[in-house]
């Protein structure tokens, strides 16, 4: 259990930074809103759900993947000229692609043309310009095959959906990313679909704060 004089030490950099930079990206910005005539009315992230892109046709934007003009160095600086503190990037979102080489699945930015890590990138370019670098990872995947919560859509998943099994490849991508970029703060997100209960909240919170026990973890990991 933690005290509350070290939770408020922990913290203490959080509850000073107050202004931050949020960055969603990943191959939904390949399409950028539109898929083959249509528009989805929300965010770009959620075409998938939205137009019911089928797995294997969302695939092909892998290829297309290749934002060779990428300057982490310039996001960074614009980030702390405006007077941000820290960078929030989508390390994962909801469509399961990764935007870090993942040892664990080619569904990562390892398959495209782009042959760089733009996660470890922003990390050189925040240490160096004193950002503190934080991920967001999405709990739910569309893409992954035991997530508990299949969508009709998702046409190359095969087998029955097992979260156990789901959970420590989870967890597995989580310390990657811990261990390789080492960021300050973990930012979940899709707690509310059935498959995520509160025990696994639990489990996932001890299970990261033993791997960086000064990490900040939002309350989505849990389900209340």
């Amino acid at each position: 259990e933690e005290t509350k004089e070290a939770r408020d030490a922990r913290m203490a950099w959080w509850r000073e930074a107050r202004f931050g930079m949020f960055i969603h990206w990943g191959l939904y910005s390949v399409a950028a809103g539109e898929w083959r005539g249509q528009t989805t009315k929300r965010a770009g992230e959620w075409i998938q759900n939205d137009l019911k892109i089928p797995a294997s046709q969302y695939q092909t934007l892998v290829p297309q993947f290749d934002p060779e003009q990428f300057d982490a160095r310039r996001w960074v600086r614009i980030a702390k000229n405006a007077g941000m503190k820290y960078i929030v990037i989508t390390s994962k979102h909801h469509e399961g692609f990764g935007l870090f080489p993942s040892s664990l699945t080619d569904w990562c930015v390892k398959s495209t043309p782009f042959h760089r890590d733009p996660l470890r990138e922003l990390a050189e370019a925040c240490k160096a310009e004193g950002i503190r670098l934080c991920f967001y990872y999405s709990i739910i995947d569309w893409h992954h095959p035991d997530w508990g919560q299949r969508e009709s859509w998702n046409d190359t998943a095969t087998g029955e959906p097992d979260m156990d099994r789901y959970t420590v490849y989870m967890k597995g991508q989580l310390k990657e990313l811990i261990d390789n970029y080492h960021p300050a703060v973990l930012w979940f997100d899709g707690e509310w679909e059935s498959p995520w209960t509160h025990e696994r909240g639990v489990d996932l919170y001890a299970f990261l704060r033993r791997l960086d026990p000064k990490l900040i973890i939002n309350n989505r990991i849990d389900k209340a």
